[in-house]
């Protein structure tokens, strides 16, 4: 499925992260360039060297298993920071509402 980033948020808000992959693409990558980077994205191996720069032109990999497993990968600099930020924010919220039950 191809769409706009804008739009991500209202499709994943009710969704879990199960076994979904989310790549940012180029606006401009033709259906061969998104034939190739599914194509790549499917068949990394954990013990490879990084699918994200050979995908030309995406910035950010993420491919979440479940609740307790993602696997990212991106150039943005600020990205992780934020990333941890959130999951750190979830576990504590989750051990505080844990304890009240």
């Amino acid at each position: 499925m191809i769409l706009h980033k804008g739009s991500l948020v209202s499709l994943v808000a009710d969704l879990p992260l199960y076994d979904i992959v989310v790549v940012d693409v180029p606006q401009n990558v033709d259906e061969a360039g998104q034939d190739e980077i599914v194509l790549k994205v499917n068949t990394q191996r954990a013990d490879e060297s990084p699918t994200l720069p050979s995908l030309g032109g995406c910035s950010v990999l993420f491919d979440g298993h479940d609740d307790c497993y993602l696997y990212v990968e991106t150039f943005d600099q600020q990205l992780p920071e934020r990333l941890l930020g959130r999951l750190l924010t979830l576990l504590a919220g989750s051990s505080l509402v844990g304890e009240r039950d």
